[in-house]
């Protein structure tokens, strides 16, 4: 037996809002599997299937090389809050949050 990957599972309100934010803002590739939107970018890659309920936000962590960069993209694409501005945590370890449109939290790092 070898594990290959994970990907998380997300609720959305809507699946094309979902695949806009996605694709226009993030430009992560958009795809469908089933019932499923799959955003992906590489070798990450996280699942939508819609909920008409009410839902809880929920967040994952993307590990990526060159985290500076990607903080560069998404802070001039204005997905940036301040409070989720690229920072050294414990261990050294660089972070930044994306929110993207349904409340989820996209968690970026690079290992110092």
């Amino acid at each position: 037996m070898t594990y290959q990957n994970i990907s998380p599972v997300f609720p959305t309100v809507s699946l094309q809002k979902t695949a806009a934010f996605y694709k226009e803002k993030m430009f992560f590739d958009i795809s469908y599997l089933s019932n499923y939107l799959v955003v992906s970018k590489e070798n990450i890659r996280v699942f939508y299937y819609e909920e008409k309920d009410i839902f809880y936000p929920a967040s994952c962590f993307i590990f990526l090389s060159n985290i500076e960069d990607a903080y560069a993209k998404f802070s001039s694409a204005g997905l940036i809050e301040f409070k989720n501005r690229l920072c050294v945590k414990p261990g050294n370890l660089k972070e930044f949050i994306v929110e993207e449109n349904n409340g989820h939290q996209i968690r970026f790092g690079e290992k110092g």
